[in-house]
């Protein structure tokens, strides 16, 4: 990842913000593109003035984002995230699911899974890459019902990957994923060492065993 077969793309999706930070920072400097879904975008948008509502926002996650936001402006770069959503009352109440672009968000609602737009944009965006690393999943992918948009990003880096791009997956969750949703797990590389991964990447020196 020091020195990447460009146009390098960067996936992240996943919940928190505060063990990615570095690693945001880090590739705002040399990936191509960053593709923030999942929860992971939540303080993102709520940081630019997005009426979204979600547990797993607090002060210090917008504080973060807006830190973040404020670096990639300043290097002449764009987070991209997500236009628009899955959304239901709750992930048990499927009569309620529906798809909410970004702006029409309100606290009635949760949002489960990136939308169709969005996974069009992101796909747009992987498929243009020579070099990818995913990390996080991008809605809760284990339910079938807000799965789509981990499994389309993962069947299109897969098939990218078959035809020589380069693919890296970091995480547990993002190897569950790819697991659930490849059809032969063809990746470059796939770790499972979710913290230790994102440390490496982030562009820390680990302790040799």
């Amino acid at each position: 990842m020091k020195n990447p077969v460009n146009p390098l793309t960067v996936v992240m999706g996943g919940a928190k913000i505060k063990g990615k930070i570095e690693l945001i920072e880090n590739f705002l400097n040399i990936a191509d593109n960053l593709l923030i879904g999942g929860a992971l975008s939540f303080p993102f948008l709520k940081a630019k003035g997005l009426d979204i509502h979600s547990p797993l926002i607090d002060n210090e996650s917008l504080d973060n984002a807006n830190r973040l936001l404020d670096y990639a402006n300043s290097i002449g770069k764009e987070i991209i995230l997500p236009s628009d959503f899955v959304t239901a009352v709750s992930i048990n109440d499927i009569d309620s699911i529906d798809i909410k672009l970004i702006e029409n968000l309100n606290s009635d609602t949760n949002c489960f899974d990136i939308g169709p737009e969005t996974t069009m944009i992101f796909s747009n965006f992987i498929s243009q890459a020579e070099t990818i690393l995913w990390n996080g999943p991008l809605g809760v992918s284990e339910n079938p019902y807000f799965g789509t948009g981990t499994q389309q990003v993962c069947r299109i880096i897969e098939e990218l990957t078959n035809n020589g791009v380069i693919s890296v997956l970091g995480g547990g969750d993002t190897a569950s994923a790819a697991n659930r949703f490849s059809k032969g797990n063809n990746f470059t590389h796939i770790s499972t060492g979710g913290g230790a991964s994102l440390e490496l990447l982030s562009g820390r020196e680990l302790p040799a065993i």
